[in-house]
């Protein structure tokens, strides 16, 4: 099945996902996007990417498959280092510049099923002399 890439419809989708879940297309990941939305408009029946527009506003199942579709099924410690690095090199430097080094920093961690992530948030903590216990 051919990828539609019709830049406007695909940047409404886009911008419709984005609302609603809070994820992000960035340019470089727009072919995968395109892909999803030509299975999701299969997948429902929709005359094109405007109609699933409207399909993925009513229907949540709808808006559940395409997620499910778009986003990373996997897990595993340190997965995108580049992002731990400039959390060591940048924002934690600056979290302790602006709040001092006795503020107790908190951290989230969203969407992580099986708990590499927020482990190897901790382990970063660690490394970096930051991580403390709860009494």
């Amino acid at each position: 099945m051919k990828a539609p890439l019709l830049t406007p419809a695909l940047d409404a989708l886009a911008a419709l996902v984005a609302r609603r879940t809070g994820l992000v297309f960035p340019e470089g990941h727009q072919r995968a996007l395109a892909t999803a939305v030509a299975n999701a408009i299969a997948r429902t029946g929709a005359d094109g990417p405007e109609e699933l527009a409207g399909v993925l506003e009513s229907s949540p199942g709808a808006l559940d498959d395409l997620v499910a579709e778009i986003t990373v099924p996997e897990s595993y410690f340190f997965r995108a280092p580049e992002q731990f690095d400039v959390l060591r090199r940048e924002v934690l430097p600056e979290l302790l510049r602006r709040r001092g080094a006795d503020h107790r920093l908190r951290f989230l961690s969203a969407g992580c099923a099986t708990g590499e992530e927020p482990y190897s948030l901790a382990i970063l903590l660690d490394e970096e002399g930051l991580a403390r216990s709860s009494v």
